[in-house]
């Protein structure tokens, strides 16, 4: 519990720092949380800008995140709008120029938009308004992180018992990992929890003697909500599918096949329906099941010809070792940029890069030696259940390829600047955020691997409490200008 108090106060204060509207998107996103407040679902193929987003947009946007102090007069950057005198028609001019633009995030999935909906209805009832209800949507991370740090210690103390190690070093370095997407209006920051839940209920519904038939229906509605909320979840609904065929094969042979057909038909339902009425709703309204057929238009994306796939670069060593580097940088600290350069440290982007690639490996061999026969008792984490495992490393495999097959299906038109024709990676870790404490298992199963002859609990809990501190302290450091902007939620009048 101190664990999480201890994230959300950090979630809670690095949210109210940074300024609107980060290059993440975020301006598109609370566009779409307005339009869900109000009951909108959009429909059309293609899906301005609201007048009320775009008075918002004008009004309490900085120029901090993608331009220099340079391009302004005195190399100062100017003050809030709502400091000048007669500012509201400047605002309508530019929320008319705003009602003209596209929404590319238009068509995304549609959960996380909905509960930031439903949030930002409870704010306008809570009588808040302007830029303070703006920032109440991303205060929805506040309890939403609370909630992972809290589903990771159970996934850890259910799945893994007798490992303190990873129950308590994994929601730690949870609690202190500075990926700033938590910081945002974004639809990605739903994933995690909701990633995390469902391993949850479905390792204890997956264990269950009996056929439990409402959990089992609870856990293929919670694999449907992840998948709606981030199509690069994928991994999960192919989990969820292999652990329902192995538990009615098991069912089967025990002689319950009554139970164990109704038990499956009853979750596979419950995961099937909501996604295809939304994929079904794609189609029909769009011409394509996910609906991102006017995004990859607008972008200039098109399908990569089969006989080409095998060129791309991520294929030869170097391409590999860049999509990698990249998507571990992005995947510990995020993608904001601060007056055009990454808010970033050369130095702790290659700790997070190298630490992730030598745990990962080290925990692939702990795998291997604790499968062999008689070697059991005497490895570290020997407790580790298989299919557990098997569970946490097909999550952490199957985001990484997803994203890998992104990055092969497309060819890159000239105005697409990420990815580009020069740089054809998708590398951004929170697309696969879903599998951020399934990662964090296998980083500190790995470190007490490496450190099993000094201590199997005191030393990797050693090494996650410095790797925290070092964590924070570097994201103190890189943002201290951001707490001083007067944009942000502490100066808001």
């Amino acid at each position: 519990m101190a664990i999480c108090v201890l994230a959300a106060v950090r979630v809670f204060v690095f949210s109210s720092a940074f300024p609107f509207f980060n290059n993440v998107d975020e301006q598109n996103h609370v566009d779409l949380v307005m339009k869900y407040s109000r009951g909108y679902w959009p429909r059309e193929r293609v899906e301005r800008f609201d007048l009320a987003a775009g008075r918002l947009l004008v009004l309490y946007a900085t120029f901090e995140y993608l331009s220099v102090p340079q391009r302004f007069a005195g190399g100062v950057f100017p003050r809030p709008l709502w400091e000048r005198p007669g500012f509201e028609a400047r605002v309508q001019e530019g929320a008319a120029l705003w009602a003209q633009r596209f929404n590319e995030e238009a068509h995304a999935p549609p959960v996380y938009y909905a509960l930031a909906g439903a949030w930002h209805t409870l704010g306008g009832w809570l009588g808040l308004a302007n830029g303070h209800r703006l920032y109440w949507i991303r205060f929805l991370n506040v309890p939403l992180f609370a909630f992972l740090v809290w589903c990771a210690y159970l996934v850890c103390r259910d799945g893994y018992p007798g490992r303190l190690e990873l129950r308590l070093g994994v929601p730690m370095l949870l609690a202190f990992l500075p990926q700033d997407v938590f910081y945002s209006v974004n639809s990605d920051v739903l994933s995690p929890p909701l990633f995390t839940a469902s391993l949850l209920l479905l390792l204890r519904w997956y264990r269950s003697d009996e056929a439990r038939t409402v959990l089992g229906a609870a856990v293929g509605l919670l694999v449907a909500l992840t998948f709606l909320v981030k199509f690069t979840n994928i991994a999960l609904p192919l989990i969820f599918g292999a652990a329902l065929l192995l538990k009615t094969r098991q069912r089967l042979r025990d002689g319950r096949g009554r139970d164990a057909l109704l038990a499956a038909s009853v979750a596979l339902f419950v995961a099937v329906l909501p996604v295809a009425i939304c994929l079904g709703r794609n189609h029909v309204l769009f011409g394509d099941l996910t609906g991102t057929g006017p995004k990859l238009e607008h972008f200039g994306w098109s399908p990569r010809p089969l006989a080409t796939v095998l060129a791309h670069p991520v294929f030869s060593p170097s391409g590999s070792w860049t999509f990698w580097d990249g998507l571990m940088r992005t995947f510990w600290r995020g993608e904001f940029v601060w007056h055009l350069t990454p808010i970033a440290s050369p130095l702790v982007d290659t700790f997070y890069t190298m630490s992730s690639t030598v745990f990962l490996i080290a925990a692939a061999a702990a795998w291997a030696v604790r499968s062999r026969p008689g070697a059991r008792a005497r490895v570290a984490g020997a407790e580790a259940p298989t299919g557990v495992h098997a569970t946490v490393w097909a999550s952490v495999t199957l985001s990484v390829l997803c994203l890998a097959g992104l990055s092969v299906a497309f060819e890159y038109g000239p105005t697409s600047h990420y990815p580009s024709r020069d740089y054809p990676y998708f590398v951004s870790g929170r697309l696969i955020a879903g599998a951020l404490v399934p990662f964090l298992i296998l980083y500190v199963d790995g470190l007490a691997f490496l450190v099993r002859r000094l201590s199997r609990v005191g030393a990797p809990l050693v090494f996650v409490t410095s790797a925290s501190v070092m964590m924070i302290a570097s994201e103190v450091a890189l943002t201290r200008h951001v707490f001083a902007n007067p944009f942000n939620w502490f100066h808001l009048p």
